[in-house]
């Protein structure tokens, strides 16, 4: 399942999103741009929001939590289907920086 996730984030969106003829080549490099982030971004949030222990210091990543994180990026990939040619890179990221605390809770 793990496995199915990630290639449906990597492959699946990123060639779903190449529909507009315009837009072909930057709609694959947003997906595989906004995967990296949000999958790495969702993973600290979660740690630190349900997961972090105090008197150790730290939190751990196990595949609950990493099923957790794709599940959040693949709601940021939907959000940038709909938003896709009329933002630039960064936009996106920061869409993606707001809409992930607010994803993981």
């Amino acid at each position: 399942m793990f496995t199915d996730i990630r290639v449906m984030m990597f492959i699946g969106f990123g060639l779903l999103m190449t529909f507009l003829s315009h837009y072909s080549y930057s709609a694959i490099e947003f997906n595989f741009i906004l995967c990296a982030f949000t999958v790495e971004w969702a993973l600290i949030m979660r740690g630190y929001i349900f997961d972090w222990n105090i008197s150790k210091q730290n939190f751990i990543i196990d595949i609950q939590s990493l099923s957790t994180a794709d599940f959040v990026s693949v709601t940021i990939l939907i959000s940038m289907g709909a938003i896709l040619g009329q933002v630039s890179p960064l936009q996106l990221i920061l869409m993606a920086f707001i809409e992930v605390p607010i994803q993981v809770v």
